[in-house]
């Protein structure tokens, strides 16, 4: 619990900044986390969100994460199912793309 706070609370801090690929990675690691606590449903809207951003400024996820992130969601994806996880990530993606407070609230929200 303390580190999805600490987790949480470093989006908060950084949304002033407006550095989406900061963002996006926050959401990834954060959606990770979230996975790994048994809660795939908002981690699948924190990926939508994180993948949005990226495309938002062409910044596609580096080598050294790629593989992290493509098996949390590979893993968020078997645990919902396709079209749940698919629900998920469109909701983040078009909260990303309202635009990066919008992001990080959807970060900040309990579910």
């Amino acid at each position: 619990a303390r580190a999805e706070a600490a987790m949480r609370n470093g989006l908060a801090q950084v949304l002033p900044l407006g550095d989406r690929y900061a963002v996006a990675e926050g959401l990834e690691q954060l959606a990770a986390l979230l996975l790994a606590m048994g809660r795939p449903a908002p981690a699948s809207r924190m990926l939508g969100a994180a993948h949005a951003l990226r495309s938002q400024i062409g910044a596609p996820l580096p080598p050294v994460a790629r593989g992290r992130v493509e098996e949390t969601v590979a893993a968020v994806r078997a645990a919902l199912g396709v079209d749940v996880f698919e629900a998920g990530w469109t909701t983040g993606a078009v909260q990303a793309a309202a635009g990066l407070p919008q992001a990080v609230a959807l970060a900040l929200e309990n579910e």
